[in-house]
């Protein structure tokens, strides 16, 4: 009797050891969709790399780090930021290794500075730093290693600037700053370069020929905008937040996003479709703004958003909301861009956030 009840214990503990190694197995499958918190449990596990621990502190800095490339478009995911780096490289080489610069730079002033552990694993102190990393080479003429300075400054100074108004916006309003960082050491970059001679900055991106409505009124019909331009700039639209006019960028970006999550990626591709129909149908903008791009990446932004980031909506309020935000998100940038051009500032992605902000204090 004793042996077949010992016989029997060891028929159960059989069956839940395997129980066990396939629901690790299916863990396996699946922690690289989502934010991939996993991955979090087993960096802190005593046994991993136990003996290697400076590998192990590169590891979590470099999870960090590509948690932050993607966080530009909210993709809280190392796999999402690696596949979209990728696509980076494949639009613009040189602009995807400044914004990985960049990204490094400014998440590791978080960890210097010892900010919360939590928002810098989540990639949140890298994002500014990406976009800055990418944005001061692409509006400067000049490309020789003098941009590396400006770009370690200021990407220091987005982590910096990004706590400090955070404890505002959190305490008293109790939204995300976004992405505001960016854009005030973006601006302010641009303003110090026209007391520099070392930093040529090309007035032809400041201000842009092509966002400006074309003198001859050509009534915009589908035969002038094709079915090819409009796959082109629904792609380029999305690859834009990130400076590339690029298609195969587009497509990159969008299959990161789908690891992290559809919704996210969804709404990425139905912001850019919004942004360029209203540009091309109502406003009629010209023909080579639409197929670049230009007048989609900040809806695209807007509509992740209020898609379902940040608001959890139902029926027909998520589509009010991402279809009349993306609207409202255009007009911004169609009257910011017109004065923003005159005092040779670009507009970013102010529109996004300033529509942001309304909507997201309307939701509390």
């Amino acid at each position: 009797m004793k042996n077949s009840t010992i016989d029997d214990n060891l028929l159960v503990n059989e069956d839940e050891q395997i129980l066990i190694m396939k629901k690790r197995n299916r863990l396996c499958f699946r922690m690289f969709f989502g934010t991939m918190s996993q991955l979090n449990e087993i960096y802190c596990e005593n046994q991993f790399l136990s003996k290697w621990k400076f590998l192990r502190y590169i590891l979590i800095y470099f999870d960090s780090v590509f948690r932050g490339i993607g966080q530009v478009m909210f993709a809280n995911n190392p796999l999402s930021g690696l596949i979209i780096f990728f696509g980076l490289y494949c639009g613009n080489s040189q602009l995807s290794f400044y914004g990985f610069f960049g990204t490094c730079i400014s998440t590791l002033t978080g960890y210097l500075f010892e900010f919360d552990s939590n928002l810098i694993r989540n990639g949140l102190f890298g994002y500014n730093g990406c976009l800055i990393g990418m944005a001061i080479p692409f509006f400067t003429l000049s490309n020789s290693y003098y941009l590396i300075c400006p770009i370690i400054i200021f990407s220091i100074f987005s982590t910096i600037f990004y706590v400090s108004i955070n404890r505002f916006f959190v305490r008293y309003m109790d939204i995300s700053s976004f992405t505001f960082s960016f854009q005030m050491c973006t601006w302010i970059y641009i303003l110090s370069c026209f007391k520099s001679h070392h930093f040529q900055l090309n007035h032809d991106l400041i201000s842009p020929h092509l966002l400006k409505i074309s003198d001859e009124k050509v009534k915009m019909t589908f035969e002038n905008y094709s079915l090819q331009m409009n796959f082109q700039g629904f792609l380029s639209g999305i690859s834009q937040v990130y400076f590339i006019e690029n298609v195969y960028t587009g497509m990159f970006i969008l299959i990161g996003l789908c690891l992290c999550s559809r919704i996210l990626a969804f709404f990425a591709l139905f912001g850019s479709i919004i942004g360029q129909l209203f540009a091309t149908y109502v406003f009629q903008m010209s023909v080579e703004s639409i197929r670049s791009g230009l007048w989609a990446f900040n809806c695209v932004l807007t509509c992740q958003v209020l898609g379902g980031m940040f608001f959890v909506l139902s029926e027909y309020q998520i589509w009010f909301y991402t279809f009349y935000g993306s609207l409202m998100t255009l007009l911004i940038q169609l009257s910011l861009s017109s004065y923003f051009s005159s005092i040779g500032l670009p507009v970013l992605t102010f529109p996004f956030t300033f529509i942001s902000w309304i909507f997201c204090s309307i939701n509390q």
